[in-house]
């Protein structure tokens, strides 16, 4: 199933208009997600201030719902 999934999100980092497009598609729902759930003291060091695929993705949004 990971395998299917990340086979699937490969064609995002195409250097293409289209996958630009859907980075940015991508990327935004991430930013609206971290504002909706995350307090708002976090959200100046959880929201990515690089483009997606710039870095390695951490997949932390359970983490966001933890009260520690």
């Amino acid at each position: 199933m990971i395998y299917l999934v990340m086979e699937g999100s490969f064609e995002i980092f195409l250097l293409t208009e289209s996958a630009a497009k859907r980075r940015q598609k991508i990327q935004t729902a991430v930013k609206e997600f971290i504002r909706r759930v995350a307090p708002a003291k976090y959200h100046e060091l959880l929201i990515p201030d690089f483009e997606l695929g710039c870095k390695v993705g951490c997949y932390f949004q359970y983490s966001l719902y933890s009260s520690n």
